[in-house]
């Protein structure tokens, strides 16, 4: 998302302002780029984000963007600006952390350290994950897991995608299997299934995808509902890269993988209402046609020593303009524990 062709801004504006927003979370690719002609496209960008950044947390993870400007208006400055114009919880220099909300841990990684970028580094990349490791075992910790059943994590670049530029029918590109220099997302996608990481949000793609619950890309889907997965034993991964970029949309592959669950080029963002400790209620909006949503729910229930997660479906369904999402929030939903 960045100033030129910011589609999400007015309404990311009108809803933190009218108190339905506890934070947005941005996952990389900030202002396109911050450091462009000397940095006073990052200035412009948050002006631009000030409504609502200075009354919501406003949570950033870097994207290749903050490293790579790909044409000739910026040089490359590693970083800095990013490093600079943020400050994310921890002393990691915003590039990894976590934080509470609800009853919900969010994680955040950097992505971009296992690709060929200028933040490629064996050594960071490593240490990255000794500590993703670290953190989603102490969350695992019963008392832990009690307090914030909700694990979440995010990053730029997706473990699963199919769009036609860059993600792979079998995913045999580095989205899966690293560029064999620096690391490889591979272990990530382990990581989150061995500690039942029930969400993963990722942007880079410009577009919305969810996938099933997917883990080494075999789909976990129960054949005896048309819509509800029941007892998921994998996460649900989810593209949200249609915020506002300077380039188009881009194009899906015609047949996408078994774990592609629904996909759309739309202009938009995702959004979701932690409802409780065995409720989550989410959905994708275009904010060009605000009436049409993309919405599922998941529903948790602890099961011995693992989480069992039910999702229903219900993608482009049409809802009258008179229903409020935020209205969820008031629902009389029961904890299953």
């Amino acid at each position: 998302m960045g100033v030129d062709n910011g589609r999400a801004i007015p309404s990311l504006i009108k809803n933190s302002q009218n108190g339905k927003f506890d934070a947005v979370i941005h996952i990389g690719d900030i202002g396109y780029n911050l450091y462009a002609y000397n940095g006073r496209i990052g200035d412009a960008f948050m002006n631009a984000i000030q409504p609502f950044a200075a009354i919501v947390p406003y949570m950033v993870i870097p994207g290749n963007h903050e490293y790579t400007c790909y044409d000739d208006k910026c040089p490359g400055d590693n970083g800095m600006s990013y490093e600079t114009r943020f400050k994310m919880p921890q002393n990691t220099n915003n590039m990894y952390y976590t934080f509470t909300l609800g009853p919900a841990l969010f994680v955040a990684i950097n992505t971009e350290v296992y690709f060929e970028t200028e933040m490629s580094d064996l050594e960071v990349s490593q240490r990255q994950k000794k500590w993703l490791r670290q953190v989603l075992r102490e969350a695992n910790l019963p008392e832990n897991r009690a307090r914030h059943p909700w694990i979440i994590v995010y990053g730029h670049r997706p473990l699963y995608c199919t769009a036609l530029a860059e993600c792979r029918e079998g995913m045999t590109f580095f989205k899966r299997e690293g560029n064999g220099t620096v690391g490889s997302l591979y272990d990530i996608d382990d990581i989150l299934y061995d500690y039942g990481v029930d969400l993963a949000f990722w942007g880079h793609q410009h577009y919305y995808e969810r996938m099933f619950p997917v883990y080494n890309q075999t789909a976990y889907r129960n054949s005896m509902y048309e819509n509800a997965f029941v007892n998921p034993r994998a996460t649900v991964h989810i593209v949200s890269g249609t915020g506002g970029m300077e380039s188009k949309t881009e194009e899906f592959n015609p047949t996408p993988s078994l774990w592609s669950a629904f996909r759309s080029s739309a202009y938009g963002y995702t959004r979701f209402s932690v409802l409780n400790k065995t409720h989550l209620y989410l959905e994708q909006i275009d904010v060009d046609r605000a009436s049409f949503r993309y919405k599922w729910e998941i529903n948790a229930i602890l099961c011995k020593y693992f989480w069992g997660r039910g999702i229903n479906s219900h993608e482009m369904e049409f809802i009258p303009d008179l229903t409020d999402f935020f209205a969820i929030r008031q629902l009389e939903v029961s904890d299953n524990e």
